[in-house]
């Protein structure tokens, strides 16, 4: 097992290149100004057609892919759903002329579209732009112990994340990042076959207190789903051990538990963003903006609202 692949330039065109590919071998990679698309590299195609061949010769492997599609990054991202790929922390330079702004957007844009765990930095550096890694955000020492045999976090869709732009270097913030503050603890990770758990942080050196962000299971060694499944999750605030989100409800929480001949309901409320700031604010007790009814026996279906939802394990309520 190769636990990282790390490079500069074309040494960062190698790390994430080798790393989506073998990722079983590559616990992380890390890339400063690397070439993620080869093909739209404004001073680098020329050095790949040595080895590639030029692009109207369409070369190809035995199972028919053209070499040049093979090595474009963002492609292969999204063909092989399958790779279960480890934290890339990459860089690159929006007025870095030589590798190209645009398909380094591109390679970031793959990423979020595939969610796989990444952290990107860019600004006016140049070809002298270097990544950053969690937690210290230095560019060089990796504090966190990751694995090939352990389960990541993929965060996308990040409240705190810069605009990279349409990858015209003029478009967009002038420098940023994607998922920069974030981290997650490894000597916690719980991944069973019925349960996966994953405690996320966001860092001191944050510019704000809280965030938003999409959490999606990685590298799952034990815990498995079926396509279109569905499951319960809860998002627990480590402070005080009060549950936040959960049920798969970002804007609803629960209101009333009922067991009703031994199974248990659940009435949740959809809170307003008055409500949602109150209820965060870690007071005793939860506010709603309208008060609920209680009565006897199950729900039924034509108590369905858009505002409203019962979930009852096991008996197929709970859909909206």
């Amino acid at each position: 097992m190769v636990r990282t692949k790390s490079g500069n330039s074309m040494g960062g065109s190698g790390s994430p290149m080798l790393a989506i590919r073998h990722p079983e071998r590559i616990a992380w990679a890390t890339s400063w100004v690397g070439v993620h698309i080869p093909e739209r590299s404004p001073n680098f195609a020329g050095s790949y057609e040595q080895v590639y061949g030029k692009r109207d010769w369409n070369v190809r492997f035995e199972d028919g892919t053209p070499v040049w599609v093979y090595f474009d990054d963002a492609a292969y991202l999204r063909a092989h759903p399958e790779k279960e790929v480890g934290l890339i922390c990459f860089s690159n330079g929006k007025n870095d002329g030589g590798i190209g702004w645009p398909q380094a957007v591109e390679f970031f844009r793959a990423l979020q579209e595939t969610r796989r765990p990444h952290m990107f930095v860019w600004g006016q550096s140049g070809h002298g732009q270097r990544a950053r890694l969690p937690i210290s955000l230095e560019d060089r020492a990796m504090p966190m112990d990751l694995r090939t045999d352990q389960s990541q976090p993929a965060f996308t869709r990040g409240s705190l994340d810069g605009n990279p732009g349409n990858g015209e270097p003029g478009d967009g913030d002038p420098e940023g990042q994607a998922n920069l503050y974030l981290a997650w603890e490894t000597s916690d990770v719980v991944d069973q076959a019925d349960r996966w758990e994953m405690t996320v942080l966001l860092i001191p050196a944050a510019p704000k207190d809280e965030c938003t962000v999409d959490v999606t299971p990685r590298r799952m060694q034990q815990f498995r789903l079926n396509p279109g499944q569905e499951v319960r999750w809860s998002n627990t605030a480590l402070a005080d051990g009060r549950i936040v989100h959960t049920f798969g409800h970002s804007n609803a929480v629960v209101l009333l538990r009922v067991t009703y001949r031994g199974q248990h309901y659940f009435l949740f409320e959809e809170v307003t963003d008055a409500n949602l700031a109150y209820n965060l604010g870690h007071r005793d007790e939860y506010v709603f903006a309208r008060r609920l009814e209680l009565r006897n026996g199950p729900p039924r279906p034509d108590e369905w609202r858009a505002d409203r939802r019962w979930d009852a394990p096991g008996t197929g309520f709970g859909r909206r």
